[in-house]
């Protein structure tokens, strides 16, 4: 049996908002990841600031502080070059709430 046209034509338009609605939401991710980013190149900025000027605590200071329980990761400093066998928990401080983001606005 033929479907009528109206039929085809509901069905075609569930489609099209089904569609709307997820770029609607892919829309909304990246909106969040494009303040994340902002808010990060502004903090990184700041860091750097500090960074030129001196004014951050030495490597031992800073796992000291940190807590970085051996990882090598200091709270606060740059992250350790990437290697496949790392995972987030060799990040510190603002690094690895930057990842934690960018997980969450993946939607993973």
């Amino acid at each position: 049996m033929r479907r009528g046209r109206g039929q085809e034509l509901e069905s075609w338009t569930e489609v099209l908002e089904q569609a709307q609605a997820e770029v609607d939401a892919a829309r909304e991710r990246v909106e969040r990841a494009r303040v994340g980013r902002e808010e990060l190149v502004s903090v990184l900025a700041e860091e750097s600031s500090v960074d030129t000027h001196g004014s951050v605590a030495s490597v031992g200071e800073g796992a000291a502080a940190g807590g970085s329980g051996g990882s090598g990761a200091v709270c606060g400093g740059r992250p350790p070059v990437w290697r496949s066998d790392m995972g987030e928990e060799v990040l510190s401080g603002l690094y690895r709430e930057v990842f934690a983001a960018v997980v969450v606005a993946s939607g993973r």
